[in-house]
């Protein structure tokens, strides 16, 4: 039996939020190419692929003294290797002054996203019926196509073909951590959700709905039925990052933030 947090401390959630989120990008390092590094002060990762979300800096727990000069050599990682990066700061961080260290070695602010979190005994379940709306756990790679073409439809080329990319190599096997979800309406598929298991809660990951069918509770039916079906397996807390798009979902589930967190990319010139 995997460890289940029990607590909904703000504390002892935070730190599972934080560590979920280092596992899931873990994952990252099965691409071809791939290649994950531990060490004291941080962890960082190469995929291989051309897209910054999938070559990552976590965990950073640095020293103030030659703080600079730690943070120049991991960049120049990823430097001679010609890929785009990003580094995500974590609430926990060290020190306080590394978020400007980061810029002026030449990272950008990305996003700063409410990290979310929801004591699943305490979900606000009540979702609007929609005629024809149906929901699947996806176990078909047919299925699982779908899944990846909903999610990547607002996402410009040459981006969402990296992001097929990782989605082929991962799968969808039952023996990983992860379980897809796809909502259709009349058989037409128009939602995705994909919930994370690891460190003890339950990630929202990639939660998408096709234009025409927004504004009709679509994607807050998707998330209750399928947060339901972590609760039924035992876990209490979920988690997320929020994108502003996706906070009224949330709040309205009953989600509340908990941290913040803050991504910095950088690209080869």
């Amino acid at each position: 039996m995997p460890f289940i947090l029990e607590d909904f401390a703000p504390d002892a959630v935070i730190t599972a939020m934080a560590a979920n989120l280092s596992e899931y990008y873990r994952f990252y390092a099965e691409l071809p190419g791939g290649e994950l590094h531990f060490e004291p002060d941080c962890t960082w990762l190469v995929s291989g692929v051309l897209e910054k979300w999938f070559n990552v800096v976590l965990d950073s727990h640095f020293e103030e003294k030659g703080l600079k000069e730690r943070v120049a050599a991991l960049l120049d990682e990823y430097r001679r290797r010609g890929l785009p990066m990003s580094w995500t700061v974590f609430p926990d961080a060290t020190p306080p002054n590394l978020p400007t260290v980061l810029m002026v070695e030449g990272l950008l602010p990305d996003s700063a996203e409410p990290g979310m979190a929801l004591d699943l005994f305490n979900m606000a379940e009540t979702v609007r019926q929609n005629d024809g709306f149906t929901i699947e756990q996806i176990a078909g790679q047919s299925a699982f196509e779908e899944w990846t073409e909903v999610w990547l439809a607002d996402i410009p080329e040459p981006i969402a073909d990296h992001c097929r990319e990782v989605m082929d190599v991962l799968g969808i096997e039952e023996v990983r951590p992860w379980r897809y979800y796809l909502g259709r309406v009349n058989g037409k598929a128009v939602a995705c959700l994909k919930l994370f298991y690891a460190a003890g809660v339950v990630s929202v990951q990639h939660v998408a709905t096709l234009r025409e069918a927004r504004g009709q509770g679509i994607a807050t039916a998707l998330t209750v039925h399928a947060l339901r079906d972590a609760r039924e397996a035992g876990y209490r807390v979920a988690v997320l990052t929020s994108t502003p798009e996706g906070l009224p979902v949330y709040r309205k589930i009953g989600f509340r933030t908990m941290a913040t967190f803050q991504t910095y990319g950088w690209y080869p010139r």
